[in-house]
């Protein structure tokens, strides 16, 4: 798996082959910074790290070595704020959130999320008012951890931590008039209960639609003071 671009109307040619030879890059989270896209890959000397391109090879590059050496680190989650990213770390005792802007000083702990190893993440973010609101959310534990609601302008000063009581991954977040709408999934597979909830942090959780034999939610987006979905 390597890094390709179109060319024309059909055709598409490798930017660049980060890892040559018959091992894969295993190239992933393609996550647009500004006029740059950013992300995963293991070029086979630096290990799994972050990376920038602006679609050609000359621009293409190691953003930051965050764990040196060919281990490399276990980053993932890639969340794009501003011309910052937002991202997971798991060093196999905790899990933390961090923030980079592509520099060693500019890049910095947001916050502790799980004081565990939880290589099985389920991640969303979005931007309310200029500031990055992310759950993170594990699928390994019993009883699962409660999900972790962080909202930052991009400083550990600034970060703050609410908890849902809830043992669910929320997805396809949204605002609606100040509050957090989420599509609630619980934990487990087959399972076909969803509820599409509200979360403020002076009122906790108020559940807006429960629907037990819908077996998808999906797509969730908030446009004229309404949260529009898709069900089956």
């Amino acid at each position: 798996c390597e890094l390709v671009t179109l060319v024309g109307s059909t055709g598409s040619q490798t930017v660049i082959d980060i890892r040559p030879g018959p091992e894969s890059s295993e190239l992933q989270q393609l996550t647009r910074i500004g006029d740059e896209v950013w992300f995963l890959a293991n070029d086979g000397t630096h290990g799994f790290e972050i990376w920038r391109t602006r679609g050609d090879a000359a621009s293409t590059s190691l953003l930051i070595d965050f764990a040196p050496g060919a281990a490399g680190s276990n980053i993932s989650h890639l969340l794009a704020y501003g011309d910052r990213a937002c991202f997971v770390v798991n060093d196999g005792s905790t899990v933390d959130l961090w923030i980079t802007d592509g520099t060693s000083a500019g890049t910095q702990l947001l916050a502790n999320v799980f004081n565990v190893a939880s290589p099985l993440l389920s991640v969303a973010s979005l931007e309310i008012d200029g500031e990055l609101v992310t759950t993170i959310s594990s699928w390994l534990g019993n009883p699962l951890p409660p999900v972790a609601v962080f909202k930052t302008s991009g400083t550990a000063a600034s970060t703050t931590r609410h908890t849902l009581p809830i043992q669910a991954h929320p997805s396809d977040l949204a605002e609606l008039g100040g509050k957090l709408i989420f599509n609630q999934a619980f934990a487990g597979f087959g399972n076909t209960t969803n509820r599409i909830q509200s979360f403020d942090p002076q009122t906790g959780i108020t559940t807006m639609l429960h629907q037990s034999t819908v077996t998808a939610l999906s797509t969730g987006r908030s446009m004229g003071g309404r949260y529009f979905f898709l069900g089956e």
